[in-house]
């Protein structure tokens, strides 16, 4: 396991208002798990699509493990779902994030 980025915003009073940790574990030759704990909002969801386009564009199997992924806005859900066209593999969800992901089918 190797973790891959902590992404963080600050609010104005210097609290940590929404965070993204990316850990990346390499299960196999090509085939690549990205971990994610914390909000897949706002800033980090384009960071985790240049993230998951890097990983694709060497070939790479992906499979993204949402387990610790406490929320998702519109614009994480969206991208999440367009993965599976690409046949990346989205496991683990918590119920709130799994309801969210349904529907939006």
């Amino acid at each position: 396991m190797m973790a891959f980025g902590v992404l963080s915003q600050r609010s104005e009073s210097g609290q940590r208002d929404e965070m993204l940790k990316i850990t990346i574990v390499k299960l196999q030759a090509a085939h690549i798990t990205l971990q994610l704990e914390g909000q897949v909002i706002n800033d980090w969801v384009e960071e985790l699509r240049k993230h998951c386009e890097d990983t694709l564009n060497l070939g790479n199997r992906l499979t993204i493990d949402l387990a610790g992924v406490t929320f998702v806005d519109r614009n994480g859900v969206v991208f999440l779902l367009s993965l599976r066209s690409r046949r990346v593999a989205l496991v683990r969800p918590q119920l709130y994030v799994a309801e969210l992901l349904k529907r939006q089918l």
